[in-house]
């Protein structure tokens, strides 16, 4: 395992063993389309809100199949999925514009963004993430998988979750939406050091977000500060879960910002390195 965000070298080609990934995120869009169709069905198509996510689907997807194709692997499209496919399309216009907001925890991002997070997902960039939770990492790997890169609901990736850390389906999503906020946040830092790198500037971090009465100790204590990237893998959060990338540990609501370290004390910050 890689040092707590340390830098990726980016998202590079797809790896072989990265297609069943892809084959799964490809999966579980294909039956969230079929879902909102339906629900589309039933409602007269007039939710926009469906529509919204029927487009991020579909923009996702599409993503999904270029990463299959640019690297040589073959993509057998059945009947089926083509079927759903099209009634995307006379559902949503082929024309549309504007892509909608982000769903789920994390904002989705589109077209060339969207295939770097695929593919760096996918290819094992994020998996650190997951290994904290050991019996079911393979499981959590794949809710972060089609969790980060698509906002489909992982209700059925839960209960696996759920079985196989033997406890409650409602802390084994907690569990999962953690570890989801951590891929983020560890992209964040990945793509922060670099961006630095590539262009010789220092980066530092704002412990940034809320600060009211759910806020626990350790968080109160550091939001607000900004830290290099070596202070805060020094940072003790009293949990077993790192602070690059989990911050204050299961259910934290905060953020690791990036800045330059010229802006962050030109904006008056103290930096701890």
């Amino acid at each position: 395992m890689s040092p707590p965000g340390a830098d990726d070298g980016g998202a590079g080609p797809i790896a072989s063993a990265a297609r069943g990934r892809l084959d799964a995120i490809r999966r579980a869009l294909v039956a969230e389309m079929t879902r909102l169709l339906a629900r589309l069905d039933t409602t007269g198509g007039g939710l926009v809100s469906t529509k919204d996510a029927l487009d991020n689907a579909r923009r996702i997807r599409t993503q999904v199949l270029a990463l299959l194709r640019e690297d040589g692997l073959p993509v057998v499209i059945d009947v089926a999925e083509e079927a759903v496919a099209d009634a995307v399309e006379a559902a949503i216009g082929a024309a549309r514009k504007t892509p909608p907001a982000g769903l789920g925890p994390v904002k989705v991002t589109f077209d060339a963004e969207a295939k770097d997070s695929i593919a760096r997902s996918v290819n094992g960039v994020l998996d650190e993430v997951a290994v904290v939770f050991r019996d079911a990492a393979g499981s959590v790997r794949k809710a972060m998988d089609i969790g980060v890169n698509t906002g489909v609901p992982l209700d059925e990736l839960v209960r696996d979750v759920s079985a196989k850390l033997d406890t409650t389906f409602s802390r084994a999503k907690s569990a999962v939406e953690m570890a989801v906020r951590g891929a983020a946040r560890l992209t964040t830092v990945q793509q922060a050091e670099r961006g630095g790198d590539a262009t010789d500037v220092a980066m530092a971090y704002l412990y940034d977000g809320p600060t009211d009465s759910k806020t626990r100790p350790f968080c109160r204590l550091h939001v607000g500060k900004v830290y290099s990237l070596a202070a805060l893998n020094r940072l003790d959060n009293g949990t077993s879960f790192p602070v690059v990338p989990f911050a204050g540990g299961p259910g934290c609501r905060h953020r690791l910002s990036p800045l330059s370290l010229e802006d962050a004390k030109a904006e008056g910050y103290k930096v701890i390195t």
